[in-house]
């Protein structure tokens, strides 16, 4: 219940998105849509969240994004620290497998509270969350490949809402052919919103 953000397509003509509450654990879905004959469609939900105690992230808010042949997105909370979680799916076979490959900590430096979707550049993932970072105005992140497998987090940009300055992010990033990264945010000199660049 309560799907949020846009829906991704694959090759196939599948489409795939979250949804904030539901499941079998009340704590929110990746579900697939798939083409039935004519107009129809038929649902079937990819992993249900597990809310706390458990480690696994809970209420995806984000959506999700096809990247490398998997799935990829964000929960508002859960994770090992509650702050909410980077996720993963991979599909094996008619299955798909769910892990979590980050756990938000908000521990001065790392962000926490992710709201949007993630943004693929080469073989990285970036994303940001609404708060946390070392202003606990919120961050901008990059998930890179780790050597022998695995993810590596680090925060690129902590917000910080003095002198005019954006903060709290709640929208993803776009990626431009200027290498460039752009968002919008809260802030800014007339209080009243934003738009960013970071730039590499």
């Amino acid at each position: 219940m309560n799907p949020t953000k846009a829906l991704v397509r694959d090759a196939a003509g599948n489409l795939y998105g979250t949804t904030y509450n539901g499941g079998a654990n009340s704590a929110g879905t990746v579900f697939e849509l798939a083409r039935g004959t004519g107009d129809t469609w038929k649902e079937k939900v990819l992993h249900s969240f597990f809310p706390r105690p458990s480690t696994d992230g809970s209420n995806p808010d984000g959506g999700v994004i096809l990247f490398s042949g998997n799935l990829y997105g964000t929960t508002y909370n859960g994770g090992a620290y509650g702050w909410g979680t980077v996720f993963e799916l991979v599909k094996q076979g008619n299955a798909w497998t769910e892990s979590v490959i980050h756990s938000f900590n908000q521990d001065g430096i790392d962000g926490a509270t992710p709201r949007a979707n993630l943004t693929a550049v080469g073989n990285n993932l970036y994303g940001t969350t609404v708060v946390g970072g070392a202003n606990f105005d919120g961050t901008v992140f990059q998930l890179a490949p780790a050597s022998g497998g695995g993810w590596t987090e680090s925060v690129i940009y902590s917000f910080n809402d003095t002198s005019g300055g954006a903060a709290f992010p709640s929208g993803g990033l776009f990626y431009y052919n200027d290498g460039n990264l752009y968002g919008t945010a809260q802030g800014g000199a007339y209080g009243v919103g934003s738009v960013y660049k970071i730039a590499p």
